[in-house]
């Protein structure tokens, strides 16, 4: 079974508004698509066994625990520039798509909010970036929360 790492990423800003070139390497490799929050994630990956950890460990801990979900918040473009330096280019430099999923879903919260999934086994479908206009026109079409943590889990089990 692959692991799973499961991102939320909360901003204040739109995420297209900033500069996350790693970011945008893992969404190139994966499928996107629009997230309806009608759950909690936290809650929904606590349920099904996810480890909850804080950005800095989660690397570390996909190596102890087969389902990781971590909360990253940013509250300007040059926050989510950070976060891409410091979590998301580390994240595009291990990935390791062969026995990884991973899925990243954040954004303002106004609207259904950006999504991507990549793993070994899914075709790229050619997003040039991660962000809201292109997640409207991604493969996933809309997923509501309630159903990511399932589709994720079955996903690993491919």
């Amino acid at each position: 079974m692959k692991k799973v790492l499961l991102v939320f990423l909360s901003s204040t800003t739109a995420i297209e508004s900033a500069d996350t070139p790693s970011l945008d390497e893992v969404a190139q490799k994966g499928e996107t698509g629009l997230l309806e929050l009608d759950a909690d994630l936290a809650v929904e990956a606590q349920r099904a066994g996810f480890a909850a950890v804080a950005p800095a460990q989660a690397l570390a801990a996909l190596e102890e625990h087969h389902r990781v979900f971590t909360r990253l918040d940013a509250d300007s473009a040059a926050a989510l520039e950070e976060i891409d330096r410091h979590f998301f280019a580390p994240l595009a430099r291990t990935l390791r798509l062969a026995d990884q999923v991973i899925a990243v879903a954040g954004g303002t919260g106004a609207g259904p909010l950006p999504l991507l999934i990549t793993s070994d086994g899914l075709e790229p479908e050619g997003a040039l970036e991660f962000g809201e206009r292109e997640a409207a026109r991604g493969r996933l079409g809309k997923l509501r929360g309630s159903e990511l943590v399932p589709r994720l889990i079955e996903i690993a089990k491919s």
